[in-house]
C-alpha cells in the first residue's frame, strides 16, 4: 500500500487522534509489551465486562492501526451492544476525535440497509461533528440472501427457486449442507422494506435436516404497525453433532409482497444473493465503506469471496474501497475479513490527515477516492471494489515543458506541463532568469492538472528555468536544463528616417536598430509615398547599416522598408525624405580639365564634394581615417560636367579624414584633407 514511504517522509500521524470501537481488546497488553500497539492510549470499557475480555478482535485492529500511524494517539473503547455504540461515539466527540475504525456490522437496527435506523443515526452525528468514519463492509457476500416475497406454490412460503423450493439450505450450494458442531451459534436476522413500523407480517422458520426438514426454530413476532418494527431475529445454539440446517420465511399476513433480506451470522447459505450483502452503518454514504482482496491476490484480485458487495438497498454503489486482508498480527497471526482491511484504510486516511491538516474530511475522502487507489474490475466506481484498491502515490512531480532548450518569445503563450503523483492536489509554479539564483511567481497556486497556459513576461534571458512545486513543498521539480526568453522582435528604421534630402548618385547609409529577426533583412525604397516599393536590395545579414548608392528616382515623397527575410518584424521611416537630382551645367559651359575640392572643416554628418570632369570618366572616392583606414568607397562612371556629391557619415567619430579621388585609372588623381567636427 506504499505507506513506508509516507513514513519515511515524516508522515506518521503525530498529532492524530483514531479511535477504534469494537468488541473487545483481549491480548492488548501482551500486545503492547511487543511493541505491536501503543505504549499509551485512552481507553473505556462500556460492557462492565472489561476491556482485555471477550475477543482479541479489537487488539488486532489496533495493531494494524499502529503500524501505520504509530504517532498517532489512541483511543479505544469496547461495546456490546447501541447504547455502548451511542456512549462510545459521545466520548469519541468530547475527546477531539479525529478518525474512528468500526470494523463490525450492525443486523436489524432499524433500517433496511440503506443509511437509515438507530446505528445510522449514531454514526451520522460522529460525521456532522467533524469525526471521519471508516467502516468494514462486512462478510456477508455468501451469507445474504435478498429477494420480492414470491409465493408460486400459493403455501404462504417463499420460494427459492423456480420449482417452488421452501427451504434455503445452510451450506456451499442448493443441495448440500454445512455441518455444525455442538454448542455452535446459528443467528440468522430477517427484515424487510416497511420501516420503521410494519403491519406487513413475515415469519422466520429454521430447520434441521435428518433425512427430512424439521422445523426447529423460529422467530414470529406480530407486525401489527403500531410500534412493530420488520424484523424477525433466530438465535439457536446447535445442540447435535453434525446438525444440519435451513431456513424458511413465510408470510403470516400480509397486502404486498415486500422486498425481505436475511444474513446468517456465520455460514453461507445455499441460495445466496452476494449483492446488497452490505451491514449497517457501512451503507451510508459519507462512511468509508471498506472491502477485502487477499494480500497474496492485491495486484489485480480478485476480492474476497465473502467481501460484502453493493449496492446499498436503496441502489447507491458501495463500498468506496477494498483494502489487503490475510496479513499478520500479534493477537490473531495471519487473519482475513474487511475487518482487517478496515483499520488499514484508516491508518492511510491518518497519513493523509498528518501530512495534510488543513484537509476537511470530504477533502480526506476525495483524495483517498481519486489519489489513493488503483481502478480494479469495472472502470470507474463500482459495488465490488468501489473506487479500486487503497495504493498510496509516491511524491513524484516532473517538469516536461519547458525542461531545457526551448525559446520562447517575450508576450507569447506557451502551456507549463508536468506528470505529478501525491500532490496535495495544488501547486506553486516559479521561474528563474539567472539560473536558480532568484525566483519569481508565475502563480503562487493552481490546479495540479499538469499544465498551466503562461504568457512570457518581458524578462529576456538565456538562463532561464521552471520550478514546479507542491503547494506544500513536496513533490517538487526543476527544469532539467535552462530555456531562453527571447525579446520581441522589432525593427525600427533610424535613417532615413523623415526630412533627409539624398542626392542621385551619392552614397548614404540606411541604418536601423534590431532584436530578434531571423538574421537577414529586406530592404525597399517607395517614392509615392508608400504606394509601390522598390528593391533596395533583396537580403543582406542584419548588420543594421547598408551603404546605398542613391538611384536615379528623384522624388519628394520617399520612405525606406525595412523587413525581416522571414516576413516580420518590418519597420517604414517615420515620414518622407527627398531624393535630390544632381546638380550639373549645361553642355557649353563643359570644363575643360579636372577638378576636385571640398570645405576642410565641417560641423555637418556629411562631407560634401564638388568636383568637374572635362570627359566621360569612370572614377572612385575613397574616405580614409588618419590611422589610413578605408571608411567608404564610392565608385561610379559619370558624364563630362560639374557635379556635387554628399557623402554620409552619420555615425563615424570626429576627426581628420583625407578624400581620395582617382578618375579614369589616374588620368586624375587627387587628395583633400578635411577635419569633421561634431
Amino acid at each position: 500500500m506504499n505507506g513506508d514511504h509516507w513514513q519515511s517522509a515524516g508522515y506518521e500521524g503525530s498529532g492524530i487522534k483514531v479511535a477504534v470501537i469494537d468488541s473487545g481488546f483481549m491480548s492488548l497488553t501482551a500486545a503492547q509489551a511487543e511493541g505491536d500497539t501503543p505504549s499509551s492510549y485512552v481507553s473505556c470499557d462500556f460492557t462492565g465486562g472489561g476491556l482485555e475480555a471477550t475477543t482479541p478482535h479489537g487488539t488486532a485492529v489496533a495493531e494494524t492501526i499502529f503500524d501505520l500511524v504509530p504517532q498517532a494517539e489512541f483511543y479505544l473503547y469496547k461495546i456490546a451492544d447501541g447504547t455502548d455504540f451511542e456512549n462510545a461515539k459521545d466520548s469519541c466527540i468530547s475527546n477531539g476525535v479525529d478518525v474512528i475504525n468500526h470494523s463490525m456490522g450492525w443486523f436489524n437496527a432499524g433500517g433496511y440497509y440503506d443509511g437509515t435506523g438507530f446505528i445510522c443515526g449514531v454514526t451520522n452525528d460522529a460525521i456532522n461533528n467533524g469525526i471521519l468514519w471508516v467502516n468494514s463492509a462486512g462478510n456477508s457476500a455468501e451469507d445474504h440472501y435478498r429477494s420480492t416475497f414470491t409465493d408460486d406454490t400459493v403455501d404462504s412460503y417463499h420460494d427459492f427457486s423456480v420449482t417452488g423450493a421452501n427451504i434455503n439450505p445452510i451450506g456451499p450450494d442448493s443441495v448440500s449442507v454445512w455441518y455444525h458442531n455442538v454448542g455452535e451459534n446459528i443467528i440468522i436476522t430477517l427484515n424487510w422494506d416497511d420501516y420503521p413500523y410494519s403491519d406487513q407480517d413475515y415469519d422466520l422458520y429454521l430447520l434441521r435436516y435428518t433425512g427430512s426438514w424439521a422445523l426447529i426454530d423460529s422467530s414470529t413476532d406480530r407486525q401489527t404497525g403500531v410500534f412493530t418494527r420488520p424484523e424477525e431475529t433466530i438465535v439457536f445454539t446447535n445442540p447435535y453433532d453434525n446438525g444440519m440446517y435451513g431456513v424458511a420465511v413465510k408470510e403470516y399476513s400480509t397486502t404486498t409482497d415486500a422486498d425481505f433480506t436475511f444474513f446468517n451470522l456465520d455460514k453461507s447459505f445455499g441460495y445466496r444473493t452476494n449483492s446488497s450483502s452490505l451491514t449497517d452503518p457501512g451503507t451510508i454514504t459519507d462512511v468509508v465503506t471498506v472491502g477485502a482482496i487477499d494480500r497474496i491476490n492485491y495486484t489485480s484480485g480478485p476480492q474476497e469471496p465473502f467481501s460484502s458487495q453493493g449496492p446499498t438497498t436503496d441502489g447507491r454503489t458501495k463500498p468506496d474501497v477494498t483494502a489487503p486482508d490475510n496479513c499478520n498480527s500479534y493477537a490473531y497471526g495471519y487473519w482475513y475479513g474487511t475487518s482487517l482491511s478496515s483499520p488499514l484504510t484508516v491508518g492511510v486516511c491518518a497519513l493523509i490527515k498528518s501530512r495534510y491538516p488543513g484537509y476537511s474530511n470530504s477533502d480526506i475522502r476525495n483524495y483517498l477516492y481519486t489519489d489513493c487507489t488503483v481502478d480494479l474490475g469495472t472502470a470507474g466506481k463500482d459495488n465490488i471494489y468501489g473506487w479500486g484498491k487503497v495504493e498510496m502515490p509516491d511524491f513524484a512531480l516532473t517538469i516536461t515543458s519547458p525542461n531545457g532548450g526551448e525559446n520562447w518569445q517575450v508576450t507569447s503563450s506557451h502551456d507549463i506541463t508536468w506528470t505529478s503523483s501525491g500532490t496535495s492536489g495544488t501547486v506553486h509554479i516559479e521561474y528563474s532568469t539567472n539560473t536558480g539564483s532568484n525566483w519569481s511567481d508565475v502563480i503562487a497556486s493552481t490546479s495540479d492538472d499538469g499544465t498551466h497556459p503562461w504568457t512570457v513576461p518581458n524578462t529576456p534571458s538565456g538562463n532561464c528555468l521552471v520550478r514546479v512545486s507542491d503547494t506544500d513543498s513536496d513533490p517538487s521539480d526543476v527544469s532539467d536544463a535552462v530555456f531562453m526568453i527571447s525579446p520581441v522582435p522589432y525593427i525600427t528604421v533610424t535613417s532615413p528616417n523623415g526630412a533627409e534630402d539624398w542626392q542621385v548618385g551619392s552614397d548614404y547609409d540606411i541604418t536601423w536598430a534590431s532584436s530578434g529577426t531571423s538574421g537577414g533583412v529586406h530592404i525597399e525604397y517607395s517614392t509615392n509615398t508608400s504606394s509601390s516599393w522598390s528593391d533596395v536590395i533583396a537580403i543582406i545579414p542584419d548588420t543594421g547599416a547598408y551603404s546605398w548608392t542613391i538611384p536615379d528616382t528623384p522624388s519628394d515623397s520617399c520612405f525606406v522598408r525595412i523587413t525581416d527575410t522571414v516576413g516580420s518584424p518590418s519597420d517604414t521611416s517615420d515620414s518622407i525624405f527627398t531624393i535630390s537630382p544632381v546638380t550639373s551645367v549645361p553642355i557649353a559651359k563643359l570644363p575643360e580639365v579636372y577638378s576636385f575640392d571640398m570645405n576642410g572643416i565641417t560641423g555637418s554628418s556629411q562631407f560634401e564634394i564638388k568636383y568637374a570632369l572635362p570627359e566621360k570618366a569612370k572614377f572612385i572616392l575613397e574616405v580614409y581615417d588618419i590611422k589610413g583606414t578605408k571608411m567608404k568607397e564610392i565608385s561610379k562612371e559619370s558624364n563630362a560636367g560639374y557635379y556635387s556629391r554628399k557623402i554620409d557619415m552619420r555615425g563615424k567619430p570626429a576627426g581628420v579624414y583625407f578624400i581620395r579621388m582617382d578618375a579614369n585609372r589616374a588620368a586624375f588623381t587627387g587628395i583633400r584633407k578635411v577635419i569633421l567636427m561634431k
